[in-house]
């Protein structure tokens, strides 16, 4: 994964962002859109063509483009329909806005460039893909082929030949021990498997002794994956819910002593209030005795202090059932921590609309990309929407925790982490590498502003005159779109 201190210091992120003329969101706009400061796939390629010993760092774009045309060209075999629109394809990548299409590009220029196991899920990482995952048979499949300096033709024989076998008998296969610990651990235990037990000397050993006795193991996500989500997603939930509450009870006491009449509507208290009554029981917690603003509040915390830390996946999963009554829907809590990316109707903005469309809110996860993630865990690996979904998580978990300490700071959990940027991208990172998705990476717009937000936080709290834990985020998000006339 690399140090941190490491991944700090080769970052465009450190280098002057601290100055004051980038608390102003105009100025971070223009940052963001220069592309110098961040990696290109026209410098992704340079690396690692030249770090394959393909070309040298003083080689052209044109020596580069015709070096790597008949490659990719050459490993498409039988799928490769024009040639010239191919060439043209790679041309394409190396232009100011180039960018690969989708994953099976990056695999395919993985066994073009005669990448290693090692530098393939650099590559795959750097490309914003995850890595490859023996959790999965087809990855499995592309890393076999890239370790025995395979093709990719024969990548696709042997995928078609895994999909027309049949299921080994009861009994006709040693198949490996099953985990002592499937919770956290099937993947690593699995990965030992693959390098220890199983025969990787020819295609047919590892179809007998890897593909076939795994078939009912494989899965098209991680069971780590899925309860890290879990996870993120009730302490964001919480954390939203909490803030919101405690903005409510403030308000309403501010109205009292000013002696101005009390807001007509609190609807996250009272959203509260009603999913209670009928969780209470789940949580073993009495039932509602007072119905007033500041008891909900405690119940409120009681429930995060009790239920968060769980490691049990069915509490963590009642958890999210009773959340999810109180936030009403996916789409909401979007709307809810950053109200820029709705319109006045209430309906999602077009994202393409937005200075950073093809950068930071291109996949941009939304209600429905949450609502797809909690029932399909698959899709966290399909597209970079699932990666995004997950930083974008972990962004507003620590943020909004962080507030409510700050607000409250009898209010203690999760007391072992610190208010630091460096906290923040450890455990981030840490989740990211629990789930087989690339870590924190600065070169990329999206991955920068969220981690320009998180330091802009750590250096300025939260501001009086507009507490909102997301506001350097929202700040120039609200910046990149044109003005509502435009719109």
């Amino acid at each position: 994964m690399g140090s941190i201190t490491e991944l700090a210091q080769n970052s465009v992120f450190l280098l002057g962002t601290m100055e004051d003329k980038y608390r102003d969101p105009e100025v971070v706009l223009d940052y963001l859109s220069e592309g110098n400061h961040f990696k290109t796939t026209e410098m992704l390629l340079r690396e690692f063509m030249v770090k394959a010993g393909i070309c040298q760092e003083t080689d052209d774009n044109e020596a580069m483009i015709s070096e790597l045309s008949w490659r990719f060209i050459s490993e498409l075999g039988n799928d490769m329909k024009d040639p010239k629109s191919e060439e043209k394809k790679v041309r394409r990548w190396f232009s100011k806005e180039g960018k690969f299409r989708d994953r099976e590009t990056a695999i395919t220029l993985c066994f073009a460039l005669d990448l290693d196991a090692d530098d393939a899920n650099a590559f795959l990482n750097k490309c914003g893909y995850h890595s490859f995952n023996v959790r999965n048979a087809y990855d499995a499949i592309y890393l076999y082929c890239i370790l025995n300096h395979r093709r990719l033709n024969d990548a696709k024989k042997l995928i078609q030949d895994y999909e027309n076998a049949d299921a080994p008998a009861s009994g006709t296969v040693q198949i490996a021990a099953a985990p002592a610990n499937p919770h956290g651990q099937t993947t690593v235990i699995l990965e030992q498997t693959l390098l220890g037990n199983s025969d990787w000397d020819s295609d047919e050993s590892f179809m007998q002794t890897f593909l076939l006795p795994n078939t009912a193991r494989f899965t098209n996500y991680s069971n780590t994956a899925v309860a890290e989500y879990y996870k993120l997603k009730n302490r964001v939930y919480m954390n939203v819910i909490l803030w919101d509450m405690s903005e409510e009870y403030q308000n309403v006491i501010l109205k009292q002593e000013t002696h101005e009449s009390k807001p007509q509507t609190i609807p996250v208290t009272w959203n509260f209030r009603n999913a209670y009554e009928k969780f209470h029981g789940k949580f073993g917690m009495e039932a509602l005795q007072k119905n007033n603003l500041k008891y909900c509040l405690e119940l409120a915390e009681q429930i995060a202090q009790e239920q968060l830390p769980s490691q049990d996946p069915e509490v963590q999963k009642t958890l999210a059932a009773f959340l999810d009554a109180v936030m009403y829907s996916e789409e909401n809590l979007i709307r809810t921590v950053l109200p820029v990316l709705t319109n006045d109707d209430g309906r999602p903005r077009a994202y393409r609309t937005s200075g950073l469309g093809k950068t930071v809110l291109k996949q941009f996860p939304n209600g429905k990309t949450l609502k797809t993630l909690e029932k399909d865990p698959a899709a966290l690996y399909r597209n970079g929407s699932g990666r995004k979904a997950i930083v974008l998580m972990c962004y507003l978990d620590f943020v909004y925790r962080w507030s409510i300490r700050i607000d409250d700071p009898k209010f203690e959990w999760d007391t072992d982490e610190e208010l630091s940027y460096y906290a923040f991208l450890e455990s981030t990172n840490a989740v990211l590498d629990k789930c087989r998705l690339p870590v924190l990476y600065p070169a990329n717009q999206f991955d920068w502003l969220i981690l320009y937000s998180v330091q802009q936080f750590e250096a300025n709290d939260l501001d009086e005159d507009d507490p909102t834990p997301v506001r350097a985020f929202q700040d120039v998000l609200e910046a990149a779109f044109p003005e509502p006339e435009e719109d």
